[in-house]
């Protein structure tokens, strides 16, 4: 089967969740930002390894094939589409919030869609949450405001740029990357997700920013050790920035605090 409408979403927005004050899996929260956005859709899309959620959950899988139409198959996987009802919804979230890897890894993608466009799109395991604001505006809205309580919140993709003790740092979204040296001349770009970040703090006289990261979530021993070790391999996490120019430094402070509260509770 093929599909030929299979669009990339072109993100005017992100979801950001603050892990660190984050009770249990972020899907929940994922699909609570899901809920509120599909007032402005009028279909859903999932992509899933259907064969390999069957032999775990065989109810829910049965309940997804006789609801949804599937269009396109690659592989093990599967690409299903239904209107975008109370109903479909509930399956997509029968399937997203299973107690199981599965919900992350097994369910590859979905999508929602105004009009034949994509606005969302949800990829679980890569904990990316992309909105198009201009394809949906009111889902925008209906995101923050579902939010509000929650540790997360919806953030423009609008890069915000400055330099730093001659570094150029680039916050888009919930990421903030900055160009470190390498060997011979060469440089490269390193990225962290804002997920942990904690605070901020502002010494204006001086143009000097202070950021406050909390530690991982707590993970299985032997995955937090390897996740550890793998994060001192890379570059650290940027703690202090000297900010090269005024406007530069209220560049990253509007940047970094309007990203802050949208995360905060």
């Amino acid at each position: 089967m093929t599909d030929d409408s299979e669009q990339r979403v072109d993100p005017t927005h992100e979801l950001v969740v603050r892990t660190a004050a984050l009770e249990g899996d972020d899907r929940s929260l994922a699909m609570a930002a899901i809920d509120a956005a599909a007032v402005s859709a009028d279909r859903c899309r999932l992509r899933l390894d259907d064969e390999t959620f069957a032999a775990e959950y065989p109810a829910r899988t049965a309940r997804l094939r006789d609801a949804f139409e599937c269009v396109r198959t690659d592989g093990s996987l599967a690409t299903y589409r239904a209107s975008a009802t109370d109903d479909a919804l509930e399956i997509v979230r029968s399937l997203l919030t299973v107690p199981s890897w599965h919900g992350h890894v097994a369910l590859e993608t979905v999508r929602l869609e105004r009009d034949g466009v994509p606005f969302l799109y949800y990829n679980p395991d890569h904990r990316r949450f992309d909105l198009d604001g201009d394809a949906a505006p009111t889902a925008i809205d209906a995101v923050a405001t579902a939010l509000e309580e929650e540790p997360a919140g919806i953030v423009s993709t609008e890069p915000r740029q400055w330099t730093a003790d001659g570094a150029s740092f680039e916050l888009v979204g919930g990421s903030l990357c900055y160009e470190t040296d390498g060997p011979l001349g060469t440089s490269s770009r390193a990225c962290f997700r804002c997920s942990r970040l904690a605070g901020i703090d502002v010494d204006a006289d001086r143009q000097r920013i202070f950021l406050d990261w909390t530690d991982p979530p707590d993970a299985p021993r032997p995955i937090a050790a390897i996740g550890k070790f793998l994060e001192g391999l890379g570059p650290e996490r940027p703690t202090t920035m000297h900010v090269d120019t005024r406007d530069g430094l209220e560049t990253a402070r509007e940047g970094l605090t309007d990203l802050l509260e949208a995360i905060e509770e």
